[in-house]
């Protein structure tokens, strides 16, 4: 994952000493007019210059409002009429009092009203000479945005500087794009050609988002919490209008692979899950038969996406086949477990004569490339244990971390408890397909 963060700055002009005047260490008086040169252009988080092809995702339009220290606005900057290509920097010239400013900026967000000196922006108005809506109304100030956004990225930062007049002064302002980028790359591994009909992608979304970004969690993240919001989902249907149907050659095809990239509003994996964890589901066509896949994002890496994240997501779709096996250790006389699977509902049905100690172990089969997956090469994404009626065991169904078991012991009552697992098998780095499965143990005598 990487932040790409666009820039508003002024170049700064080096002069050698040897080549200074007393002019250029000169400091004019607070209020006095002074000229500078701002370059507005498009950066990395690093710093280096961008080499995106994207115009949406570069600067089509701009304002900068200048807040003087007493509240009210003293400047609004906008890009020069008739510049309306898309742009990675631009360079412009001001004229501005010597102070101290709060600076808000906006991009590529078409403002309700604007006139000269005057603009309203998100519903927010600015006029030059009157007083500006306050930090604390700004702060709170949210926008609407939608998953899927097409268009030119509206962006928006804050900054803080004081301009003192010294020639070649420099002083900057970042705007952040309010939107995630998505890159899902999809790849077929198996042995059939696959249609890929949707992604269905589960997650929290404040919505609508706060206008200004928080710079302290595009530096270090969102911290993930619960935000008492109900997860919803975002689904991309790849029927032909308006997205392109995806079909993907079977492995050693001529076209196994493709991608789709789009822009998401900031999220948060499901806080209220077992597993905490993003849940993206493909529904594709394999063999003329219509399926779910069910893929999650590795949580030790990545729970929340912010605006400006670049989010690349490989999902790659195998043919892992996941069973049961089952030992059960009933006292001398007693009857071995009987396993039945019903294929169409993926459930198993373990069956015990006797009380006693058993373990169910979950396999996993590559058919791809004919290897079996080992422990922990799979883990589980979650577990839930439920039981009908009278207690059937004195030692609950628990995980094994070390050989990946579901461990127990029966007691002498009759019963049906149900397990549901969530097997998870990585099919690239930090993204696991998941396979869910029902096991019904069943105690008579």
């Amino acid at each position: 994952m990487k932040r790409h963060i666009i820039y508003i700055y002024t170049l700064l002009a080096i002069a050698l000493f040897a080549a200074c005047t007393s002019d250029d260490f000169d400091q004019k008086a607070e209020g006095e007019m002074t000229h500078v040169s701002m370059t507005i252009g498009t950066r990395a988080a690093t710093g280096v210059p961008e080499t995106t092809t994207i115009e949406d995702e570069l600067i089509h339009s701009w304002w900068v409002v200048f807040v003087n220290k007493a509240g009210n606005v003293q400047k609004i900057v906008d890009r020069p009429v008739g510049l309306t290509t898309y742009v990675e920097e631009e360079k412009v010239e001001l004229d501005i009092p010597v102070g101290t400013y709060t600076l808000y900026a906006f991009a590529n967000i078409t403002p309700s009203a604007s006139s000269a000196g005057s603009v309203t922006i998100a519903g927010l108005t600015f006029t030059e000479g009157a007083a500006s809506p306050t930090a604390t109304d700004i702060e709170a100030k949210t926008f609407a945005l939608t998953n899927g956004h097409t268009g030119s990225i509206p962006m928006t930062g804050k900054q803080s500087i004081a301009v003192t007049g010294r020639a070649n002064q420099t002083f900057s302002i970042e705007v952040v794009r309010m939107l995630a980028k998505m890159e899902m790359q999809y790849s077929n591994k198996s042995k059939a050609d696959i249609q890929i009909n949707s992604l269905a992608i589960t997650q929290v979304q404040p919505t609508p988002v706060s206008l200004l970004p928080n710079y302290t969690w595009l530096d270090s993240g969102w911290p993930f919490a619960d935000l008492s919001t109900a997860a919803t989902t975002y689904t991309r249907s790849y029927n032909g209008s308006p997205l392109p149907v995806i079909s993907l050659d079977a492995k050693g095809g001529s076209k196994p692979s493709a991608t789709d990239i789009f822009y998401m509003m900031e999220s948060q994996a499901d806080y209220a899950t077992p597993s905490q964890s993003y849940l993206m589901t493909l529904n594709v066509t394999r063999n003329g038969a219509t399926d779910n896949l069910y893929f999650t994002l590795d949580k030790t890496k990545i729970q929340t996406i912010y605006r400006n994240d670049h989010v690349i997501v490989p999902l790659t779709i195998t043919d892992f086949i996941v069973g049961l096996d089952a030992h059960f250790y009933p006292p001398i006389g007693g009857y071995p477990a009987v396993i039945t699977k019903d294929k169409d509902k993926d459930e198993f049905y373990v069956t015990f004569k006797t009380q006693g100690d058993f373990e169910i172990m979950p396999t996993v089969y590559n058919a791809s490339t004919r290897t079996n997956v080992y422990y922990p090469k799979w883990d589980y994404n979650s577990t839930t244990v439920t039981v009908t009626g009278d207690p059937i065991f004195t030692t609950a169904p628990h995980i094994d971390t070390t050989t990946g078991e579901l461990l127990g012991k029966l007691s002498t009552n009759e019963g049906t408890a149900v397990i549901d697992v969530e097997i998870k098998v990585e099919v690239s780095s930090g993204v696991y397909q998941v396979y869910p499965r029902r096991i019904y143990i069943v105690r008579k005598n």
